[in-house]
């Protein structure tokens, strides 16, 4: 019998930098390292990065489809565009390769319609990967009447989908209890992101800030990952600005891509900020000394409640490198409560400049307290959130649940 596992994400081409591929693509190289072929499917942009199209082999027996050609824009002709295109690519895959299984990790953009499909027309079991509430981030931020009518179809028909898997997983506890209520006939399971311990740990500050050419004094901040949309940068410059006119030497470390990168670093400039832009890093070891060279790791959320059951790979990335946290949060949100209740950071109220030049001032004239966050994140991760530990759950939940067959090591 067959134990081929195909894994689908829209966010390609892959292997990349993203947030969504450093969770499939650790499961997908687990899996494929225990013995299973494993397939991923995945998009390129059509004014995206220059990359091989088409399958490539990882390794013996991981092979990559960067295959399904779509159009990088939110607009909606687009959207029906990228749709179309992709029942065109995808399902001919599933049939060229016949998986066993079908993990359809969300979301996916446009192509989890022709997925499906294309899982159905082999007969494959279809696991849900639920990342975060997607649906509802088109719903909110479409400007036009008709835009908003099309997402809650396209919510209902994904939802359809849902209830028509074999297993339902979700990334943090407060997204598993939503979907607990929306899908109440699945078996929705909690596997949550993390980080790769033997890549992001800490290292002695003094050598990478010499490797990288950070400057040894004043207190320095990390961000990583896109810049842009959700993430508010701007409030981060602000509250140096302020800081430093109370006499608090910051710098600010960004190691990122989006559409705001050339934005802010003018901002930054015009405020007299000290930042240094590393562009993407697609190295993970170049990310680990960069976060490790910081002080303090940002997650600069906006104000904005569908946020709330977010835990970004980027907290997870900073706490293993020994990082303390300040969030931009509001108290109730799941990232302020996990900071909280592990003693790991700070959390400030969004979009308030003068409350992140506070917690900067605090860190800034305590750092004693700032390595004791920081060596509680560490072991705060290496207890809960280890990608080695969380990938090994994810094959034993599909291996219980008769989804994959046990294989014995190649």
């Amino acid at each position: 019998m067959s134990q081929k596992v195909c894994f689908f994400t829209g966010f390609g081409p892959v292997p990349n930098k993203t947030a969504a591929w450093r969770r499939v693509g650790y499961w997908a190289c687990h899996l494929a390292k225990e013995g299973y072929d494993v397939v991923v499917i995945s998009s390129i942009d059509v004014k995206g990065e220059d990359v091989t199209v088409g399958s490539r082999e990882l390794k013996e027996n991981l092979k990559i489809y960067n295959t399904w050609m779509r159009i990088n824009s939110n607009s909606l002709p687009a959207y029906i565009f990228n749709t179309l295109s992709s029942f065109l690519v995808i399902p001919p895959i599933f049939l060229l390769e016949r998986p066993r299984v079908a993990i359809l990790s969300v979301p996916s953009r446009e192509g989890i319609f022709a997925a499906f499909i294309g899982a159905k027309l082999v007969g494959a079991k279809i696991v849900i990967d639920y990342r975060d509430e997607w649906e509802e981030y088109l719903i909110t931020h479409s400007k036009n009447r008709i835009k908003r009518v099309i997402f809650r179809l396209v919510k209902i028909l994904t939802f359809y989908i849902y209830k028509r898997s074999n297993m339902v997983i979700a990334v943090t506890p407060l997204i598993q209890e939503k979907l607990h209520k929306l899908l109440p006939s699945n078996e929705v399971i909690l596997i949550q992101n993390g980080a790769d311990t033997s890549v992001f740990y800490p290292r002695r500050k003094s050598e990478v800030r010499a490797l990288l050419g950070v400057r040894p004094n004043g207190l320095v901040l990390v961000y990583t990952g896109f810049i842009g949309k959700y993430y508010d940068l701007e409030t981060v410059i602000s509250a140096i600005s302020i800081a430093k006119a109370r006499g608090v030497e910051t710098s600010l470390l960004v190691a990122g891509w989006g559409e705001d990168a050339a934005r802010i670093r003018e901002l930054a400039q015009r405020a007299g900020v000290d930042l240094r832009y590393f562009g993407p890093v697609d190295d993970d070891e170049m990310l680990a000394k960069i976060i490790s060279s910081g002080d303090v790791g940002i997650i600069p959320f906006r104000d904005e409640e569908l946020w709330s059951s977010a835990l970004t790979t980027k907290f997870f990335e900073y706490a293993a490198c020994g990082l303390p946290v300040i969030a931009l949060a509001r108290d109730h949100w799941l990232l302020a409560r996990v900071i909280r209740e592990n003693d790991v950071g700070l959390v400030v109220p969004p979009e308030r400049p003068s409350a992140l030049a506070e917690a900067i001032w605090r860190l800034s004239n305590d750092l004693d307290l700032a390595r004791e966050m920081g060596a509680r994140a560490r072991r705060m991760i290496l207890r809960s959130y280890s990608r080695e530990a969380l990938a090994k759950k994810f094959l034993q939940s599909l291996v219980a649940r008769g989804i994959v067959e046990p294989l014995e090591r190649r």
